[in-house]
């Protein structure tokens, strides 16, 4: 499993490559036997599936346990790097815009695709056609960029998923810190979860940053934007599992959520612990300056070794849907969730993604292959695969509004011009037309026209 992080701070430097010189060539003795140079890649951290960042390779020996790398996009923010410079770089942040050495069993830049199950890919049409999408259309050092609501981590923040990110959660295997991030800024998206409910950034509490006191100091100024009336969500990963904790400032009450009932990771739980004994002290917070109370939730537990991120995600939903019900009340049972659970997460994840596929051409959905219609969302597949959605319900019989602000700027009447004859044959024959209206193509519904 892995984890990353957002974009930096507006106010976090970055060194750029003409600020720092540093001598990374090869000796002149060194054997001659390299790999191309130019090539692009991805590094992680931790485990080869924790992509923290995307480069291109300099150079690389063969037989060098490390490769040179220019890091041209981090997804990673305050994360120490596997082989720091000391004093120079030593963060990711630091590392952007560099050459530096990176461990060669961290660097993938071949596309090694995994044929998942299918009946984890197939099991809704979003989710097929994001995965095809994902494996035909997208390379490896492809991202996805998600803005995040203002009102998570602060304004010009972003998501970032890259394609094995998509491979992954269409095949539900094990996903990362991204993947769970997409699924809260889908949540926020949909409903007013701010009013009630504040999310940790996991990232900057990360035991990848070495500095204890720094992982509490971070914990305790992202607490500096809470009210006691917010529950405080830390979708956290040891490393190998992910968890959910949620605190309850009101009542300095820490419940934890972990599908494996494992026992209690002491590391987050002495960051957290110190992180709130730190902000109380500021805020002379006299009443609450106890030691916080910690309280394992009986929440439905995982039947398999990959299941927990998705978990995490289910227990979110579960309790930004049903904010006012007790976290104990909410969850009080040791079964697993049915995979039909799962899936409608899944489906309601892909769903929101799909909405920041780029269309790169209207050329891109001619000769339509597939399209369905579900929740309030038409999806029309061209023969690169790409997604183009239809907001809006069919069924309603209510104009809705297609969404332009994906399809690369094209003007409404120019894609309903491009747009093949088989796809307007098939929306005319459930009754629907479309129409340009300013800045959208309208569908509306015969009987609403007529």
């Amino acid at each position: 499993m892995h984890f990353s992080g957002l974009d930096a701070d507006e106010d976090t430097p970055n060194i750029g490559l003409g600020s720092i010189n540093i001598d990374l060539d090869a000796d002149e003795d060194t054997p001659t036997n390299k790999g191309v140079g130019g090539t692009p890649c991805q590094l992680s951290i931790g485990s080869i599936n924790n992509i923290v960042a995307v480069a291109t390779i300099v150079e690389d020996n063969i037989g060098c346990p490390n490769v040179k790398v220019l890091v041209d996009v981090v997804t990673g923010e305050n994360l120490t790097i596997p082989n720091p410079v000391k004093g120079k770089i030593e963060t990711l942040n630091q590392a952007l815009g560099n050459i530096i050495e990176w461990p060669r069993r961290l660097e993938h830049s071949t596309r090694k695709d995994v044929v998942y199950p299918s009946n984890y890919t197939d099991v809704n049409g979003i989710i097929k056609l994001l995965n095809r999408h994902a494996m035909n259309n997208m390379k490896d050092v492809d991202m996805i960029r998600i803005p995040m609501n203002e009102l998570i981590f602060g304004s010009d923040k972003f998501v970032y998923l890259a394609r094995e990110d998509l491979l992954h959660y269409c095949g539900m295997v094990e996903i990362g810190y991204m993947c769970i991030l997409a699924y809260i800024t889908c949540l926020w998206d949909k409903c007013d979860c701010a009013k009630n409910f504040f999310v940790i950034d996991q990232s900057k509490i990360s035991s990848h940053i070495k500095d204890r006191d720094l992982r509490s100091r971070n914990l305790a100024n992202q607490l500096e934007a809470v009210n006691l009336e917010q529950k405080v969500l830390i979708p956290y990963n040891t490393g190998f599992h992910w968890m959910l904790h949620v605190i309850d400032l009101r009542e300095n009450c820490v419940y934890v959520l972990d599908s494996l009932r494992s026992k209690v990771n002491e590391d987050i739980h002495g960051i957290i612990n110190v992180g709130l004994k730190t902000w109380q002290a500021k805020h002379d917070l006299q009443r609450y300056r106890s030691t916080p109370k910690w309280r394992p939730v009986k929440c439905p537990r995982q039947l398999d070794s990959v299941g927990c991120g998705y978990y995490v995600q289910k227990y979110i939903h579960e309790i930004v849907h049903n904010s006012s019900t007790s976290i104990t009340n909410l969850f009080n049972t040791k079964n697993a969730y049915r995979q039909e659970e799962i899936d409608e997460i899944r489906t309601e994840w892909a769903a929101f993604v799909s909405r920041f596929v780029r269309v790169e051409r209207c050329a891109d959905i001619l000769g339509v292959y597939y399209w369905f219609a579900m929740d309030g969302i038409v999806c029309i597949a061209g023969e690169l695969g790409i997604i183009v959605c239809i907001a809006g319900e069919l069924g309603s019989r209510k104009p809705c509004r297609m969404l332009t602000s994906h399809l690369a700027c094209h003007a409404p009447d120019d894609l309903l011009r491009c747009m093949h004859p088989h796809v307007q044959g098939m929306l005319h024959g459930l009754g629907v037309h479309l129409m340009p209206s300013g800045d959208a193509l309208v569908l509306l519904h015969a009987s609403k026209s007529n």
